[in-house]
């Protein structure tokens, strides 16, 4: 069943899907379509709300989202009697090798993301006639901050093998309670709750939940969990299986970072994928039996072929 108190803490403030870091241009592309692909776009596509109010609200937050000058301030709204979040962000900054100057000219590059605007809009909208200014900076920087943060991680990851995926999902969850705590750290506890829909002391325990139960690979059987994977399939298939699929992320992240640059266009980078796409999924077929196939991608050896 939905939880949508994982929807709003998780999903929405950090724009989180544990594999999904193909853009959001290449996904949404008309011209984008191979059999292999279609339900996976359904479910990707992150489509701006229609209405003309909430339209109108989005793209005033979009003008001053990009409007907004920078600060130095990153985390507390009050340094005086805040640090919880500001040694979260030291600590995760040291993991990645980077320093405040990385983190304020990287977050530039998600101002004009979707989800980060929504979620603007949806603050405001919840506690819009509460916050000052300077809460509404913070937090917007702080949003800013967490995808860049978060978007570092994933291509640690993926770039590394010798990080497993046990380690990228606590690093993964560092971000999310650090985005969290500068929130507590903003807002009342009344406000939190009205934001997120649950109480301050709840987060931590949600956002382990939802993290831990990420599985190491892509499993499209929804019927297979990583346990029932790990019972058949040997290790170190599961191991290849991983390299593979951190190959084929790696790829889409390449195609996007060409589209957004203008290097290549939507056609061209739906083809690209495509290829990156087609090149996993053979070699995932020639590594696994038909049963242990069957398994994870919930397809037949005969509809395999």
């Amino acid at each position: 069943m939905f939880n949508k108190k994982l929807f709003w803490i998780v999903v929405i403030p950090v724009f989180f899907l544990f594999l999904g870091f193909l853009g959001v241009k290449i996904v949404n592309s008309p011209n984008h379509h191979t059999a292999a692909e279609d339900g996976k776009k359904e479910e990707a596509k992150k489509e701006l709300p229609i209405g003309n109010k909430k339209q109108k609200d989005i793209e005033k937050a979009a003008v001053e989202l990009t409007a907004n000058p920078d600060n130095n301030k990153i985390s507390s709204f009050d340094k005086d009697i805040s640090t919880n979040a500001d040694e979260l962000l030291e600590k995760m900054l040291d993991n990645l090798f980077l320093d405040m100057k990385d983190v304020k000219n990287g977050r530039e590059q998600f101002k004009d993301n979707e989800i980060c605007i929504e979620w603007e809009v949806r603050i405001r909208r919840k506690i819009g006639d509460s916050l000052s200014k300077e809460q509404e900076r913070l937090m917007r920087e702080n949003h800013l901050t967490a995808l860049y943060i978060k978007d570092q991680s994933d291509l640690n990851y993926l770039e590394n093998p010798e990080i497993s995926h046990e380690e990228y999902k606590e690093n993964l969850s560092s971000v999310f309670k650090w985005h969290q705590a500068t929130y507590k750290e903003i807002l009342s506890p009344e406000e939190y709750k009205r934001v997120f829909e649950v109480s301050m002391d709840e987060t931590d325990s949600i956002i382990d939940s939802m993290i831990g139960a990420g599985p190491e690979i892509e499993i499209t059987n929804p019927e297979t969990t990583m346990d029932d994977v790990y019972d058949i399939v040997p290790a170190e298939k599961i191991e290849r299986i991983t390299m593979l699929l951190k190959e084929r992320q790696l790829g889409a992240r390449s195609i996007n970072e060409a589209v957004n640059s203008g290097e290549m266009s939507v056609e061209e980078a739906g083809e690209a994928w495509a290829g990156f796409y087609g090149d996993y999924e053979n070699e995932v077929k020639e590594l696994l039996e038909p049963e242990e196939y069957e398994l994870i991608f919930g397809l037949s050896e005969k509809t395999r072929e």
